[in-house]
């Protein structure tokens, strides 16, 4: 649900900078003048209100985009190949999902060429409304070029050599989310009546291609620079393992690209101990604080390539040096641990890092 409501989000965000110019408040009863001038045969045609004319253009723009909307689900695209997959005793259905959203969810959908047609003011209700409209041959000439440039780049990429796991990784996820986008404008285009061939089967290798080097050939080499307490060391490595990624502790960089690893990923945790002190109803309180920084890199270990980074900060306080501290450990590993682990997880399936 969360990934379809920033699906349609991002639909509505690339819509509204699509508005164009503001178009004049025309004289009520428009409804007929429309309907004749934009004929349902030729046209897309959806109206909405507001109580600006601005309300009622973006009301109707998202009625234009529900139409293809409602109609599709790049998720279900995945969950349907993830089903059959755990069916197979490969990937569990819920990893799949989550290395799907993570692939998927940048992915914008827009419906270009939707034009503002009409206005009109209902001064009673003190409301406008406006009508939507999109020429059905020109977006389906938009739809088939863009079904032809993303098969282009699919097949080219996936016909590159390329070297190492980690770049294959990010091929295999570029070109999910292309052959999805793909799937949307597909089925958009049916909606126009025309037709495309699908590519159910190349996304469905690629998917398995994916599932099989991350399950059985990517490795992740988790590197701890400085002293960091061993129960947040444990945890981190722990949480890693659970996102379905394989990863080793290694004692520094060399040693991870040494041993063959995909993807080093070097944590640092830095600790600062204060005092402070507060008087409460005549009386000195004297609290001892834990400060730290807990920084992230991830590392392409044949190039020495820093890929991302992340910095994580927090500071807790206690009656004792060791209080604060003790707070501070279980405050990492109930927060910052857990981002890091998704992090590291959007950093291995970035389908950005290779074009």
């Amino acid at each position: 649900m969360m990934k379809t409501a920033l699906a349609v989000s991002g639909l509505l965000f690339a819509l509204v900078c699509c508005s164009g110019k503001p178009q004049p408040v025309f004289a009520k009863n428009q409804s007929d003048e429309v309907a004749r001038k934009y004929p349902e045969s030729r046209y897309i045609v959806r109206s909405g209100s507001g109580e600006t004319p601005d309300g009622a253009a973006e009301a109707a723009r998202f009625e234009i985009a529900k139409f293809f909307e409602s109609k599709i689900s790049g998720e279900s695209i995945v969950r349907e190949w993830a089903r059959s997959a755990t069916n197979r005793g490969k990937t569990a259905e819920s990893k799949m999902t989550d290395i799907s959203n993570t692939i998927i969810v940048g992915a914008s959908r827009d419906i270009p060429g939707i034009e503002i047609v009409a206005t009109e003011e209902n001064k009673d209700a003190k409301r406008f409304e406006a009508w939507a409209a999109v020429d059905r041959e020109k977006l389906a000439g938009v739809l088939a070029e863009r079904i032809a440039r993303l098969d282009a780049e699919v097949d080219r990429r996936l016909a590159e050599p390329w070297q190492g796991d980690l770049k294959r990784v990010a091929a295999f996820a570029r070109s999910i989310q292309d052959l999805v986008s793909r799937e949307q404008a597909r089925q958009d285009l049916t909606l126009l009546g025309r037709k495309a061939e699908p590519r159910s089967s190349t996304l469905n290798a690629v998917m398995t291609s994916l599932d099989s080097l991350i399950t059985g050939a990517f490795d992740v080499g988790l590197v701890f620079e400085g002293n960091a307490d061993e129960t947040i060391r444990s945890v981190l490595l722990k949480g890693i393992v659970d996102a379905g990624i394989r990863v080793k502790d290694y004692p520094d960089a060399a040693a991870s690209a040494g041993a063959g690893s995909d993807l080093t990923v070097a944590v640092s945790h830095q600790t600062s101990r204060r005092k402070t002190s507060q008087n409460i109803a005549g009386k000195e309180y004297i609290f001892h604080w834990s400060d730290w920084v807990l920084s992230v890199k991830a590392v392409d270990p044949a190039t020495g390539e820093v890929i991302g980074t992340t910095i994580l900060n927090d500071k807790v306080n206690g009656g004792t040096e060791e209080q604060a501290y003790e707070r501070m450990v279980s405050r990492i590993l109930q927060t910052q641990v857990p981002k890091v682990t998704l992090w590291v997880y959007g950093t291995v399936f970035n389908p950005g890092k290779q074009k």
